[in-house]
């Protein structure tokens, strides 16, 4: 970096980045450069902002609060709703605020800085992909503050020893908004193209907020799937939902994630596929199931493949035995009888025969059945 005010200057291009694209009231990052911690701020509200304490510091690289390690991301749509009441969530609500989130900034796995987001006015939820997209870009924000001032420092000097005149280039705040609005736009595309869907649900499992392909993935527009009560009952076997309901009651009662592979039907086209659901249940403070976050994952080339090669497998297998049995007997009736278990196997039929024509007869005889009964092979 050329000097701390150039990163102080890429720092509030960052903050501002961050308050515009998630709404918030109030962010704050702190960063450490050259053993120096660096402050900044950015501010929808026309206030002087509250929190000119700073409450978290850094020790054996671990976030603190008051000398205590904390967990970190904290996402908090609503304090007032939060349990157990914390010191740090008295303190913050005393502050006036509804929402809060804490991210620490990772580089070569140390913790240098963190990330502070704040909504006065109301309280946000933090969404399952709004806390992913926050988490990646505060992974990013490091890599670009040490990868992008010597590009401008290259393009800069290249450019006047070309000219001989000084020139306008962009501030480091302006290339550091771009380069964030990129990795959003990076994570929109793979969200919009990707074969992956996000949900969030009411206490019922009724779709209340999808994020995702979900016309290409499920057949279904969002507007289709939001609130509808029989959501379940159009892309799922009676079969498969019954044990899916199943085990969405196991789960709830120990508040464990639910995972799951299902078999759909795409509601346009009628093919059966498979995705990959995980879900993740939902407390009030009065330990009160509010919902489900969940994400389903199309994998239904992945279960193609799997079954392949499971076929191919048994078919390999059957030619195998087949053969074995050839050259370890010559009798006719025990080579067929082996034959045909080796068919049943590979084909999953229930029930099979063998019937061999009888040259001078010109009729079959049979000589090997399995899975049926005297009564109806004759």
């Amino acid at each position: 970096m050329r000097n701390t005010s150039s990163l102080q200057e890429a720092l509030a291009g960052v903050c501002a980045f961050i308050g515009s694209s998630f709404g918030c009231d109030c962010v704050h990052i702190f960063y450490y450069h050259s053993n120096e911690l660096i402050h900044r701020h950015w501010g929808a509200l026309k206030v002087k902002s509250k929190n000119e304490v700073r409450l978290f510091s850094i020790k054996e690289n671990s976030l603190n609060f008051k000398d205590a390690p904390i967990n970190t991301p904290v996402f908090i749509s609503d304090l007032n709703r939060i349990a157990p009441r914390t010191e740090l969530v008295e303190l913050l609500q005393k502050e006036g605020n509804h929402s809060f989130a804490l991210i620490p900034i990772v580089f070569a796995s140390e913790l240098v800085g963190w990330i502070e987001c704040y909504d006065r006015r109301q309280a946000h939820v933090w969404r399952r992909e709004e806390q992913t997209l926050l988490t990646v870009l505060s992974v990013r924000v490091p890599i670009i503050l040490r990868e992008r001032p010597q590009i401008l420092e290259d393009l800069e000097q290249g450019i006047q020893e070309t000219s001989g005149q000084e020139i306008e280039v962009p501030s480091p705040g302006e290339v550091y908004y771009e380069k964030l609005s990129e990795v959003q736009q990076e994570y929109k595309r793979l969200l919009e193209y990707g074969n992956f869907v996000l949900l969030r649900t009411n206490p019922d499992f009724a779709i209340i907020d999808v994020q995702g392909d979900t016309e290409r993935i499920l057949g279904l527009t969002a507007s289709e799937m939001l609130n509808d009560a029989d959501i379940w009952a159009r892309i799922l076997s009676t079969k498969t939902r019954l044990l899916f309901v199943q085990k969405i009651r196991e789960v709830k009662k120990t508040s464990s994630e639910l995972n799951d592979e299902l078999k759909f039907i795409h509601v346009k086209t009628g093919q059966e596929r498979w995705i990959l659901f995980r879900g993740v249940p939902l407390f009030s403070s009065s330990k009160e199931l509010i919902g489900w976050e969940a994400i389903a994952l199309d994998i239904t080339e992945k279960k193609q493949a799997e079954e392949s090669l499971v076929q191919e497998k048994r078919r390999l297998q059957a030619l195998y035995e087949v053969a074995h049995a050839s050259q370890s007997t010559a009798e006719p009736e025990i080579i067929a009888l082996r034959i045909l278990r080796t068919l049943r196997h590979a084909t999953h039929s229930p029930v099979g025969f063998v019937a061999l024509l009888n040259s001078t007869t010109s009729l079959f005889e049979l000589v090997a059945a399995e899975g049926f009964v005297e009564q109806e092979v004759y």
